[in-house]
């Protein structure tokens, strides 16, 4: 069953950061069997106002097969704690498009830890939720479907 259109991740990378682990990291939220499957995520430098450097690592995947699989290990990697504040907070996080926002705590998430946060520095996901007939009431029954999984 399609849960999702597509789901967009994003994470900032300082000069500080291991660029290539954090790519590693974002592929790895994708299991593939071969390497035609495997996600690539790009990058794009931008300087900030105060003259340094930041990388912007996005990736965008629309592929069902992958969806899925990033759907079931996301929410099985977080802890039942941030899965009730996301059940709780279910309605502010899904907006008008039907498009649901997570950010998880980007130093936890480089050691295999998804946790939720409220900070900046952090991995941003949105997941553009697949609602036959496309109503704000289905995509929320669809949502409480794949957290609880």
């Amino acid at each position: 069953m399609k849960h999702a259109h597509y789901v967009n991740l994003r994470i900032f990378s300082y000069e500080s950061d291991d660029i290539e682990l954090i790519k590693n990291k974002v592929i790895e939220m994708f299991p593939y069997v071969d390497e035609k499957e495997k996600v690539k995520p790009k990058s794009k430098k931008q300087i900030v106002t105060d003259g340094k450097v930041i990388r912007v690592i996005s990736l965008e995947v629309k592929k069902i097969k992958l969806l899925n699989k990033f759907l079931k290990q996301l929410f099985s990697k977080i802890s039942n704690g941030d899965k009730k504040v996301l059940l709780d907070q279910l309605e502010s996080r899904l907006d008008e498009g039907l498009h649901f926002y997570i950010r998880l705590n980007k130093d936890k998430f480089l050691v295999d830890k998804y946790e939720l946060t409220d900070a900046g520095n952090c991995l941003h996901i949105k997941i553009a939720i697949a609602a036959y007939p496309n109503k704000r009431e289905v995509a929320v029954e669809i949502l409480k479907q794949i957290i609880t999984q």
